[in-house]
């Protein structure tokens, strides 16, 4: 019979489908890459013997994805059939299976029409393999917070990296081939990737340093920072202290700016976030506009104000100044105390939010759990809020008629205040929304002013101006009675004390009793309550409960029994 011709075969693709199993990463691109440069495969400008069977193309292309992630030619071709060497063989294989990806190399096998030489020439087709290389893309975007989460479905389910043998995700997969450094043959690295290396290192190092400098010095210096502002004395200034006070301001700092959106740890700069937001601004509807002026009013000046100079009148004017010695108040006493009261006005608000003030907070303080109640908590507290509330009502209906101080009491003490649903919380929600979003909608007045800025304020201008009428009202008196002379004041039962101390006593005596007052009338639906039960207490022992029975002895009396 006819004999069939074997098609030409180059020997370089024998090799590598026999070596490349075996090969290193940077054995096999020298491998291929020598076989580029003599000419054996054709390169970018098609310059090569025309009778060799590959070529290099410089078109490039995206190619597919395989199901496992893997950047290919064709998803639907995993190997190429060349003919075997020896037709002589005997073996039951067809031919030498060579692969379409290998290391950053990708093969696409194409067929070509050649037309022969003469008029009657037949078409004969014609095959040749193509030779790809990959080269980096995009970056990677960073995966969302928990990626490396080992859960169920391993790392190609949850999208991460894998550990040992687990099946890689198609991220991981998608990666193109890492740079190599050492090319095969090669002993030692070259100078340049050297250089690189080291200097990679020595500014990670730095960085890490000014990092680790940075997250030590930066609380220590806001909490020194805040000992100056409230006047503690240097000698009981410790850092150990002073670093807790700082940590507790400038971590939840950094993390609600992070949370903001205006720096983040990828994506755009700051400038441009920040040129972001700038342009979405609109100027907001008058009444709007006058809500979000009486707040920030109020808190940020008024109650800080108010807060500040209560503090400084209470702990830090000495005796020397209530005697007139001092002076008044000058401007940068006034701007320290604000800074002071501002400071006060948000830890206060901060602890609101993760209900210091409950005995919750303190039983799991005390059982180790030191952490904000979770969603069960949570959901609990809603079911219970409304039944709870209805039963303080009905108690407050018997114990003194519906007063006004009883339903202000029941709102600040069931939760109303605290928490993540609580009053604190909702206001800082809309001051979000207006300020970095510009959402003009969120401005709620019952929220912002009735519900937060107004009680607040009201309650610190009372303690100040409260105690302060006291004080001037138990001086006045004090004057027209004890007698005084040369700065001192004499006082029964103590004697001479100087008046500058006295008013500093009397002073702080007032805002003592200013503070019981206030509880008192806060509290008074539950001392009511508290004495209800008291008085019947102890009515059931005096009229419910019987003598103490002792066992009857006889007695003797004139001989009888």
């Amino acid at each position: 019979g006819e004999a069939t011709q074997t098609p030409q075969v180059d020997p370089f693709w024998y090799e590598l489908a026999g070596r490349h199993a075996n090969m290193k990463r940077n054995a096999i691109e020298s491998f291929v890459l020598s076989n580029v440069d003599s000419g054996r495969v054709h390169d970018a400008n098609g310059n090569s013997n025309t009778n060799n069977n590959c070529t290099c193309s410089a078109s490039p292309t995206e190619g597919e994805t395989d199901d496992d992630g893997y950047r290919v030619l064709d998803k639907s071709t995993k190997y190429i059939m060349l003919p075997k060497r020896d037709t002589s063989e005997t073996d039951e294989s067809t031919g030498v299976l060579l692969p379409t990806s290998i290391g950053p190399y990708r093969l696409m096998r194409q067929q070509e029409q050649e037309q022969g030489e003469g008029e009657k020439s037949k078409t004969k087709a014609a095959s040749h393999i193509e030779v790809w290389v990959e080269e980096s893309g995009a970056e990677v975007a960073r995966p969302p917070e928990g990626w490396d989460d080992l859960g169920i479905g391993g790392a190609f389910v949850q999208g991460r990296w894998g550990y040992g043998k687990e099946r890689r995700s198609r991220v991981e997969c998608g990666i193109a081939q890492r740079a190599v450094f050492r090319k095969d043959g090669e002993k030692y690295l070259p100078t340049e990737a050297v250089c690189r290396i080291a200097l990679m290192c020595i500014l990670s190092s730095m960085m890490i340093m000014v990092t680790v400098a940075a997250m030590l010095c930066c609380p220590l210096a806001v909490g020194r920072g805040v000992c100056r502002l409230f006047y503690i004395p240097r000698d009981y200034v410790h850092d150990p202290f002073a670093f807790c006070m700082g940590a507790s301001i400038f971590y939840p700092a950094m993390q609600m700016l992070r949370r903001s959106g205006i720096v983040s740890v990828d994506g755009d700069g700051v400038s441009t976030r920040v040129k972001a937001w700038q342009s979405r601004f609109s100027v907001p509807p008058t009444s709007k506009l006058s809500t979000i002026i009486q707040t920030a009013f109020l808190w940020t000046f008024i109650t800080p104000l108010a807060l500040g100079v209560g503090y400084d009148m209470m702990f830090v004017k000495s005796a020397r100044w209530y005697a007139g010695e001092g002076g008044r108040f000058s401007t940068r006493e006034l701007a320290l105390s604000w800074m002071s009261g501002l400071i006060m006005l948000h830890f206060g608000a901060f602890l609101m939010y993760f209900k210091v003030f409950t005995w919750g907070f303190w039983m799991r303080l005390g059982n180790g759990l030191f952490e904000a109640p979770g969603e069960e908590d949570r959901h609990q507290e809603e079911e219970a809020g409304p039944q709870n509330e209805q039963h303080q009502n009905q108690g407050a209906n018997v114990a003194d008629n519906g007063q006004q101080h009883g339903e202000d009491h029941r709102r600040w003490r069931n939760d109303g205040w605290q928490g993540k649903h609580g009053r604190a919380s909702r206001f800082f929600d809309c001051c979000k929304s207006i300020f970095v979003d510009w959402e003009w909608d969120a401005v709620d007045p019952t929220i912002m002013l009735d519900e937060f800025a107004v009680p607040i304020a009201k309650h610190a201008m009372l303690g100040v101006l409260g105690s302060s009428s006291i004080c001037l009202i138990t001086l006045s008196l004090a004057g027209g009675i004890l007698p005084y002379k040369a700065g001192m004041i004499t006082v029964p039962l103590i004697g001479k004390i100087k008046l500058g101390l006295f008013r500093l006593v009397t002073l702080r005596a007032s805002v003592a009793l200013h503070v019981l007052i206030q509880l008192a009338m806060e509290f008074q639906e539950s001392m009511g309550v508290w004495f209800q039960a008291a008085h019947k207490a102890a009515r059931d022992d005096r009229y419910l409960v019987g003598e103490v029975l002792i066992n009857y002895v006889a007695e003797e009396r004139n001989g009888r029994t």
